[in-house]
């Protein structure tokens, strides 16, 4: 019999859905500067989706991940329908921490995190060479972590000192909801909770101890994602600039990679063969559905009155810089991902007894 979930939460281009697990729905809907603009954009979100998959069962070894499912035969059982094909998976619920954490290895000039190195060469609290050009690469992969903002409001890039005081106050109200305390005869709040910890260690000390840890263990784990990913798509043709990466705890208090991972969303892809300092790159991202938004419409956020309807066209467009993205990293195409889709989501429904819609 199929689990029963509920939907309990629509992002501008995720939906969720919950039973004792949590089904995500990357779905075709598409937003710009944090707006949902009107239609789709076909293959969307299964492109997203099995982009994101694909990474994380790749880097698995580096960090865990929340996935888990993502084969169909189990995702019906849990409560997936059909017409979800290839956009779905079930994750662990996990405690969302409050970052994004940017990896940046080339100097973008029109981007606004990149403000404060025009007014003193610094990012994030670092400082930066000097005299960098547009699209430059920089001298190391740089490390920026940002609040997030979910009323709209840009986020704010923050120094790693900066995400290491915010990650003290989240754990120490986290493990405070969470973890039952002690209270020794002079009155002070002890930890009680599982881990290698000194068993006078005061609540607070260890709260903050733990997210100190975290936070240079975010710092190294990013790293060596993005790493990954780089030499792997710098192989097959493409640069990964910069990248966004989320990350929560699990039930056991574990890092996990959240989300999704190195897709045309969260990353700036440029084509390697034509990469050349100074000037815009060719996007293979995104990129080009904002700067068409951006130029073409003239629309910048809905403080620029409602979300304009995109050209057919334009959504085509972006339709196939995702599919050649797709195929450049995974050696597939849209039309035999969708064909395998098809066959093993058929062959599960048949096995299972469900009946076809």
């Amino acid at each position: 019999m199929k689990n029963f979930v509920l939907p309990v939460k629509r992002g501008k281009v995720c939906d969720i859905y919950a039973g004792n697990y949590l089904l995500m729905d990357r779905t075709d809907r598409f937003s710009v500067d944090d707006a949902n603009l009107p239609g789709e954009i076909l293959y969307k979100g299964l492109i997203l989706n099995q982009i994101s998959k694909n990474w994380m069962e790749m880097t698995s070894n580096i960090v865990k991940n929340h996935l888990l499912a993502t084969d169909a035969k189990t995702l019906l059982i849990l409560g997936a329908k059909p017409d979800q094909m290839g956009r779905v998976v079930a994750v662990n619920e996990c405690f969302a921490l409050p970052f994004e954490i940017i990896l940046r290895r080339y100097y973008i000039e029109k981007s606004k995190s990149w403000d404060t190195y025009k007014e003193d060469g610094t990012i994030c609290g670092i400082h930066v060479r000097e005299g960098l050009k547009n699209c430059e690469e920089l001298d190391e992969v740089l490390f920026t972590p940002s609040t997030k903002c979910n009323n709209g409001d840009h986020d704010i890039n923050i120094s790693f000192e900066e995400m290491k005081l915010q990650m003290r106050t989240f754990i120490y109200e986290l493990f405070d909801e969470i973890f039952p305390k002690e209270v020794d005869e002079s009155g002070t709040e002890e930890a009680n909770c599982d881990g290698d910890i000194d068993e006078d260690m005061a609540f607070e000390e260890y709260c903050y101890e733990f997210a100190d840890k975290l936070c240079e263990q975010i710092r190294d784990v990013s790293i060596k994602l993005y790493n990954f990913a780089y030499s792997y798509a710098y192989e097959r043709g493409i640069i990964i600039a910069d990248t966004k990466l989320e990350f929560g705890l699990n039930e056991n208090m574990e890092l996990v990679l959240i989300d999704e991972l190195f897709t045309p969303d969260s990353s700036r892809f440029w084509n390697r063969d034509l990469y050349k300092v100074g000037v815009e790159q060719t996007s293979m991202d995104k990129q080009y559905l904002r700067d068409y938004v951006h130029n073409v419409m003239n629309w910048h956020g809905l403080q620029d009155g409602p979300a304009p309807s995109v050209p057919d066209y334009v959504k085509i467009n972006v339709s196939q810089i995702y599919c050649d993205i797709y195929y450049q990293l995974f050696g597939v195409s849209i039309i035999q991902l969708t064909e395998d889709l098809a066959y093993e989501w058929h062959d599960a429904q048949k096995e299972l007894g469900f009946e076809e819609d």
